[in-house]
């Protein structure tokens, strides 16, 4: 999976990035009834694996869409894709496989965070803050 993001990441942004930057999120899978490619009549069922790395400020400054493969690219701030809906009346579409595993990514973090605050011995004070962060993160997750 990594290898494979690396190449996406290649081909897709236009930066190189070693295999071991990058960490799995989620899985999903999405059905089009009409797709960009051809033949544009058919439709396609994709099974997306969502990998995450962080790129530097230098990676981003070269950073370059893919032509070949898509109608458009750009940096989404966390926020704005957790407001998007699926019909994007308000001018922002982003499909709920993307909010999920973007929901996904930050809960990961978060827990991440609660972790390693026990691990370096944190207080009770700040595990708190942080478990309880973590859940009104999850509980805000499902019922979307």
């Amino acid at each position: 999976m990594e290898a494979a993001a690396a190449r996406h990441a290649l081909r897709d942004v236009g930066v190189s990035l070693d295999v071991d930057r990058f960490s799995f999120v989620a899985t999903s899978t999405m059905n089009w009834e009409f797709r960009v490619q051809e033949p544009c009549g058919n439709g396609t069922c994709d099974v997306n694996v969502v990998m995450t790395a962080t790129l530097t400020e230098e990676e981003i400054s070269r950073a370059r869409a893919c032509e070949d493969e898509y109608v458009a690219q750009r940096w989404w701030p966390v926020e704005t894709i957790f407001k998007a809906r699926d019909d994007g009346d308000d001018g922002e579409r982003v499909l709920r496989p993307i909010r999920n595993a973007t929901r996904r990514l930050v809960s990961v973090k978060m827990e991440d965070a609660m972790y390693e605050a026990v691990r370096r011995g944190g207080d009770d004070a700040e595990i708190a803050r942080l478990a309880r962060a973590a859940a009104k993160f999850a509980d805000a997750e499902e019922t979307e």
